[in-house]
């Protein structure tokens, strides 16, 4: 009840759940954070007992913990046992998530984030902000919409990281804006940080995206996902290239492929 757990979305590759170990170490985080006494020490048996089981090559693992049942109100009772669920399906296609032939984003006017609030660096099962703001994209025609914070600060979508080339340095927001540390943010700072790529964490605002030349979003999902457009109000960023978000792209797939193997 009242969204009292937390999940992680992972992405299954060949049968291997990629970055498992960032996903479990947040994921332990959040349960010691929430103060939820969940014993997680068989979790990466089960969960590749169930990809075998299910015969998943390549999708999606989901895990939801919550603190279990028994209590009444908001005060949870002592020695609650936590219920943990272990989930499979196949990835769903970008195309069949679209509504429009573009990649398009828009800014949320309904929901603002707080950039003071710990839980926001928690996959937390109560997500209401980004159900909110991902039907509110939806029914304006984009695929998602970038969320703000009350500094108007530039924080994530409903469901990914962001990043955006210009002149060849990549921005992305930093964690001090209330946005979450996806597993796949992290990977890709780091490939950055290995290619001696330019690239600036900090707080922006949107004006920062003038003469924006690329944006991609990330999350365990679709990895990476190149943005064919920002609509601000009545301003449409194009975007020119994807030049960089490729080429990421591409040793992404080289370090997945050189650190798994197929086949459990």
């Amino acid at each position: 009840m009242f969204g009292d757990g937390v999940f992680e979305t992972c992405h299954i590759s060949n049968q291997q759940i990629l970055d498992f170990s960032l996903h479990l170490t947040r994921l332990k985080s959040s349960l010691n954070f929430l103060e939820i006494a969940a014993k997680i020490d068989d979790l990466t048996q089960k969960s590749y007992q169930l990809i075998k089981k299910n015969n998943i090559k390549n999708g999606i693992l989901r895990i939801n913990i919550s603190r279990g049942q028994g209590s009444i109100g908001y005060l949870p009772k002592k020695n609650i046992k936590p219920n943990i669920i272990i989930q499979t399906k196949k990835l769903q296609k970008i195309k069949d998530q679209k509504i429009s032939p573009k990649i398009s984003l828009g800014i949320s006017k309904k929901i603002t984030l707080n950039s003071i609030s710990q839980i926001s660096q928690y996959k937390t099962n109560n997500s209401l902000n980004y159900i909110l703001a991902k039907i509110e994209g939806q029914k304006n025609g984009f695929f998602d919409n970038i969320l703000l914070n009350e500094k108007q600060d530039i924080c994530e979508t409903s469901s990914a990281n962001i990043f955006w080339c210009k002149d060849n340095k990549i921005y992305t927001p930093s964690l001090n804006c209330g946005i979450l540390n996806g597993t796949k943010r992290q990977r890709i700072i780091k490939i950055c940080r290995q290619q001696n790529m330019s690239l600036e964490e900090g707080k922006f605002n949107l004006k920062d995206l003038k003469n924006c030349q690329e944006m991609f979003i990330s999350n365990s999902s679709f990895l990476i996902l190149e943005i064919d457009e920002i609509n601000i109000g009545d301003n449409i960023i194009k975007t020119k290239t994807n030049e960089i978000s490729s080429k990421i792209l591409k040793i992404f797939r080289n370090d997945y492929k050189n650190t798994y193997t197929s086949g459990i």
